[in-house]
């Protein structure tokens, strides 16, 4: 059996570099002009610019840091052959045996997009960020990225001859590590908050605010990374 599947791929690891460095470097332009101008609101202007502008073109931004993807999968291995968005130059060929894969984690963010990731036997790993548009409900219930590759990993499994399985990984946040980490944060917040009050009751706390409105972030997050595990170990 073979299925094909084309779909995209955004590499937000790479768009986040690209545009941080060039921020950094704008802003730093930014910076020597106004002193060399002698002109400080220009370097305040431009740099409030600098940050409101990704957010005004981040569909253009995304374009450029999007590919397209072709997956191949069959009984032996599965391929990702990625290509320009504009035309069909091939930029990139991957290619893994189901015996070289050791485990693999998925996540599906609030922007439909599926991150998958492989982990294989030499210690190396994969993660692909698709924007496959759906969520876990819909993913798993029609044709996806998610569901051809976990309907090739379980027939794998299904395989007695095998001494190895392909298994689901949870996300770092659920494992024991993940949760101490979280209860580590919640504990210095705490008590940066406490000396905080003590020490310095009149100044702002608006740093610790920020502090512990990720960490609430994070929390959400281990409570959704959580349940996607228990859904997809729940499939038929």
């Amino acid at each position: 059996m073979k299925k094909t599947y084309n779909t995209l791929i955004y590499n937000a690891r790479k768009g986040f570099v690209y545009l941080f460095l060039t921020l950094i470097l704008l802003i730093l332009l930014l910076i020597l002009t106004a002193v060399k101008l002698n002109t400080p609101i220009i370097g305040a202007i431009g740099i409030g610019c600098l940050f409101i502008l990704p957010f005004l073109l981040e569909k253009k931004i995304k374009k450029i840091f999007t590919t397209r993807a072709f997956l191949t999968l069959n009984e032996e291995n599965f391929s990702i052959v990625t290509s320009h968005l504009t035309n069909d130059i091939t930029i990139k060929e991957l290619d893994f045996s189901w015996d070289k894969i050791e485990s693999y984690k998925v996540y599906f963010s609030p922007s439909k997009n599926t991150l998958l990731t492989i982990y294989l036997n030499d210690g190396t790993s994969q993660m692909w960020n698709f924007k496959d548009n759906k969520t876990f409900d819909e993913a798993a219930s029609e044709e996806s990225v998610f569901s051809l590759f976990y309907s090739f990993v379980k027939q794998y499994n299904e395989n007695d001859k095998l001494d190895k399985k392909i298994v689901l990984t949870p996300g770092y946040l659920t494992t024991k590590s993940g949760t101490t980490l979280l209860y580590g944060i919640s504990i210095l917040i705490i008590a940066a908050v406490i000396i905080h009050i003590i020490k310095q009751p009149n100044t702002s706390v608006l740093s610790l605010l920020v502090g512990f409105s990720i960490l609430v972030q994070q929390i959400v997050k281990r409570k959704q990374e959580k349940a996607l595990y228990n859904k997809i170990t729940q499939l038929d």
